[in-house]
């Protein structure tokens, strides 16, 4: 190392110790924003992304869900609709059979069919709507 000699090497040696000062206060500050600002934004992006992940994973599960109501809510509709057509046909059938004067015990069984018909439409129709109830309460 070289040596200094007279104002200039004790001018030199207050900045090297300014420097010095100034290079440590650089250190400090730079590991509390490490501590104090990056960290807890680094710690909130990786909460925030499991977060996210865990998010998209109910919205699939209840997309899920949603679908097969949906395909349950269609199966029960296309039920009720068959049977209320089935219950249309024996309602015909009945009409005709009057037209045609067909004997009291024929009729009378036409009549008992289209009874059971109409109350299993009756009964479909009921669960439908009890599902159609339940699923908009659901949103």
């Amino acid at each position: 190392t070289i040596v200094e000699e007279g104002t200039l090497g004790e001018a030199w040696d207050g900045i090297k110790q300014q420097m010095t000062v100034i290079a440590q206060l650089h250190q400090n500050i730079s590991q509390a924003i490490l501590s104090d600002v990056f960290q807890p934004i680094h710690e909130f992006a990786e909460k925030s992304e499991n977060l996210m992940k865990e998010v998209v994973v109910q919205g699939k599960k209840h997309q899920s869900d949603l679908k097969q109501e949906l395909s349950s809510l269609k199966r029960a509709q296309s039920h009720c609709s068959e049977l209320w057509s089935e219950v249309r046909r024996s309602k015909n059938s009945i009409q005709k059979a009057e037209k045609n004067n067909v004997g009291w015990q024929t009729l009378q069984k036409l009549k008992t069919n289209f009874q059971e018909k109409e109350k299993a439409a009756f009964k479909a129709e009921k669960k439908y709507t009890k599902m159609v109830q339940t699923a908009q309460n659901s949103f």
